[in-house]
């Protein structure tokens, strides 16, 4: 595991080398030094008590909002996983990781972290995202959390959504703490003839550019789309619009990215905010 990815109090996991297609270990060691992998299997470590913990993957697509429920997937698509838990003795505290992997071994996308309590990183070439320290539950027994994920190019076929969750009672030991069973969610690459994931949308434009305050979007079809502004980095810096105004005042002077979404397509437009 990279080094960057520091163990914090009783809530890290780890995926095991040798169970790398969704083999999870977990540890809830109070000081694991960083960037070292621990051992910790869930029954030794963990005294694992089943059905005490209990946790579900969603899927989003961000454009659209609407819930992914065909077992699908469209390339380069942005969508927004939802992972929900609950815990039967009402534990407030929780760890988490989800990883990503494919059937060709070929990188399952992008995922982007939505929470300062969340890193995301790369076990082999597998896209992950955990917590970098302990998450508070939305009320007692119940956890929840959101982060984003970019679909890969066309061609990469099915996709494995691997999660698993841990309540912790903070008692800096790992008896009592209580992760969860593996849950997988199989997305299946859609391939739709009629619409391509990489066609341009139909003759886009934005104005002013430069642009000080209100940046104007019009496009010469009627079909909804949504509007993300990224920076030069490819950080997401301002929430996604279905608006054909959108208000960039806040943002520092620079060049940024626009990228449109809909339906018949996706198209990137750069702009300077000045």
């Amino acid at each position: 595991m990279p080094s960057t990815v520091q163990f914090f109090k009783k809530e890290i996991f780890i995926i095991s080398s040798f169970l790398l297609l969704f083999g999870y270990t977990v540890s809830s060691y109070s000081s694991g030094p960083a960037g070292t992998v621990l051992s910790c299997s869930r029954s030794s470590c963990h005294h694992f008590i089943p059905d005490k913990t209990s946790i579900n993957i969603k899927l989003v697509e961000k454009w659209s909002g609407l819930n992914v429920h065909d077992g699908f997937y469209k390339p380069n698509t942005e969508y927004i996983i939802e992972i929900n838990g609950t815990n039967k003795d009402s534990l407030e505290h929780f760890g988490f990781q989800t990883m990503i992997s494919t059937g060709t071994g070929a990188t399952g996308g992008t995922l982007i972290a939505s929470s300062p309590k969340t890193n995301t990183t790369l076990i082999g070439a597998n896209p992950t995202i955990a917590h970098n320290t302990v998450i508070e539950g939305v009320k007692k027994g119940l956890f929840k959390i959101n982060f984003e994920w970019i679909a890969p190019n066309p061609g990469v076929g099915e996709i494995n959504f691997a999660s698993i969750l841990n309540a912790v009672n903070m008692d800096e030991s790992a008896s009592g703490d209580q992760p969860s069973e593996i849950v997988s969610l199989m997305l299946k690459e859609k391939i739709d003839l009629k619409i391509q994931p990489n066609r341009t949308i139909k003759a886009s434009s934005i104005y002013p550019n430069p642009c000080s305050n209100v940046l104007n979007i019009e496009t010469a079809s009627a079909t909804k789309f949504m509007a993300t502004v990224y920076d030069v980095a490819g950080r997401q810096v301002m929430a996604p619009s279905h608006q054909n105004s959108i208000d960039v005042s806040s943002l520092s002077n620079g060049l940024y990215i626009l990228r449109l979404q809909s339906e018949e397509g996706q198209q990137t437009v750069s702009f300077i905010k000045q």
